[in-house]
């Protein structure tokens, strides 16, 4: 990577600053689980409709955002893998501003204010940042 060297110092204060994101006790729980059902006669909807609907309905809390940036995009339910909703809605949850993952093609760009960004390219922006 771009040749540099480091200590073995300097990489072990590295890995030890992710410890606190890979302690399972610090694992935060969502609202909504991965085996969330989805009824099929809203496959059509725009996924912010239906997400926030799902964040009213579990939550009480109004995330309008979701409103305007997804509807943009065009993605509806059934462009999503139903498996991810449940990722959304804690990033949505937990007012994340990225979501981190290699999968972006299952994913809209935005949704709400999370960005969805690929490893690569967090990296990217981290080191030009340094």
């Amino acid at each position: 990577m771009r040749e540099t060297m480091y200590s073995e110092k300097e990489i072990d204060l590295f890995f030890e600053g992710f410890a606190p994101l890979l302690n399972f006790e610090n694992i935060e729980r969502i609202q909504v689980g991965r085996q969330l059902w989805i009824d099929v006669t809203k496959s059509n909807q725009p996924i912010g409709h239906f997400l926030y609907n799902l964040f009213m309905l579990r939550t009480g809390q109004r995330k309008e955002e979701l409103l305007i940036t997804l509807d943009n995009e065009g993605k509806k339910l059934k462009d999503i893998d139903p498996c991810d909703i449940h990722v959304m809605f804690g990033a949505l949850e937990h007012e994340c501003n990225i979501l981190l993952t290699a999968n972006v093609d299952d994913f809209p760009k935005m949704f709400g204010n999370v960005e969805v960004v690929r490893p690569s390219a967090f990296y990217e922006y981290l080191t030009n940042k340094l």
